[in-house]
């Protein structure tokens, strides 16, 4: 539902050039859902002549111009330097010292010397 009317008349432009599913109101609240990885609220009264926050619908756009989080990047982006937060790169040192530390908690000396 709100991938298709959650922003007033503005519902199908939205979701075509933002692609997530999104809710406003006339408090100029808005929120905003990446499926299966967050939500995201927003609060700025200033509206637009359809009735959707100026200042939501700008970071919107500017989030999908930064990350590739729209339905369709996929397909349409694949050739652009988009970044893709979902997707893990080499763990972080910390995370290798924490994986290690519950390692020789439990005794589990092979995964220690990895």
């Amino acid at each position: 539902m709100m991938y298709s009317c959650g922003m007033y008349d503005y519902s199908g432009q939205f979701a075509f050039g933002v692609g997530l599913p999104a809710k406003s109101g006339a408090s100029g609240a808005m929120i905003v859902v990446v499926p299966n990885l967050m939500g995201i609220c927003m609060w700025s009264p200033p509206l637009d002549h359809m009735g959707n926050s100026i200042r939501g619908v700008n970071f919107c756009q500017k989030l999908i111009d930064t990350f590739n989080f729209h339905n369709y990047d996929s397909l349409l982006h694949a050739d652009t330097k988009k970044i893709d937060p979902r997707k893990r790169g080499v763990p972080h040192e910390s995370e290798l010292i924490v994986e290690m530390m519950f390692a020789t908690k439990k005794g589990d000396i092979d995964s220690v010397r990895r």
